[in-house]
């Protein structure tokens, strides 16, 4: 007798449960796939760029480096001491300029955009800033004013409590004298009486009072109405001499109109020798 054969439940390979992609979602999601590949490109194309410009400039630093360090060496070899020394060292200085301009030349187009970029954010910001920093500075100013009133009506209470205080001493002083004069005293008693000092307490009154979140301090400021005053006071000791500051460009002016020859009590005048190169061709 044979063995039965197991039955397997028959199933249409080219069947499926799940809904068949329509041929639009096909060509959807091969474009995506295209799109993917197209930025996954770029991005290597951009990261490539930017190496090769990183290579690029790490060159142009190197180069500069080593053209530095080599004027560096012949520049130190001079001794400077010798006539001879002159048109070696008018060379050494036409290369360091040429050095110099190629550096700020090849830094220039790097730094452009960022000076453009600040003088932008700070253009951006003072337009922002200006009008709220002009109502802070009404507001101060109008605070300040309003201060310096309440200061002075404090201060005129305090006079008038102050008098008020010392008007009442008096008074005093005189029903006391009064009092003894009736009752016979003598004069020694009512001179001592008169001598005597009798303090009556100010009656204090509550402040102005000032809203919390602002406080305020003096500054000063300082003009000058007559120059020699001052230095007359500087002269005669009353005054630092730090108070008076000489104007030493006008002087250096006056120094190079005269050449040099020009003699001022209490300057010195020494000449210096400022070079000027030209730059390799």
């Amino acid at each position: 007798m044979s063995s039965p054969v197991p039955q397997f439940p028959q199933r249409n390979l080219f069947s499926s449960s799940s809904p068949q992609p329509t041929t639009l979602q096909i060509i959807r999601r091969v474009a995506e796939r295209e799109r993917a590949l197209e930025s996954s490109h770029r991005e290597e194309m951009t990261q490539a760029s930017e190496a090769a410009e990183d290579d690029v400039t790490s060159d142009a630093r190197s180069t500069f480096q080593q053209r530095t360090s080599a004027l560096q060496e012949q520049i130190q070899a001079l001794s400077f001491g010798n006539v001879d020394d002159l048109a070696r060292a008018n060379e050494l200085l036409a290369s360091v300029l040429s050095l110099k301009d190629e550096i700020e030349r090849y830094h220039e187009p790097i730094k452009r955009p960022l000076k453009e970029a600040h003088a932008a954010a700070c253009k951006a910001e003072h337009d922002d800033l200006d009008p709220v920093v002009a109502l802070e500075k009404k507001l101060k100013q109008g605070i300040a004013a309003l201060d310096l009133k309440i200061r002075q009506l404090e201060a005129e209470a305090a006079r008038v409590r102050q008098q008020a205080a010392a008007e009442a001493s008096s008074a005093m002083q005189q029903q006391m004298i009064e009092a003894a004069r009736q009752s016979g005293a003598s004069e020694e008693v009512l001179a001592s009486l008169g001598a005597m000092e009798i303090l009556v307490p100010v009656v204090e009154t509550e402040s102005f009072a000032r809203p919390k979140g602002y406080s305020t301090r003096d500054q000063f400021e300082v003009e000058v109405t007559d120059i020699l005053l001052l230095a007359q006071a500087v002269v005669a000791g009353s005054m630092q001499k730090e108070v008076l500051q000489a104007n030493t460009k006008l002087l250096a002016a006056m120094a190079k109109a005269s050449n040099g020859d020009l003699e001022i009590p209490g300057v010195r005048i020494s000449k210096k020798v400022s070079v000027t190169g030209r730059k390799a061709r």
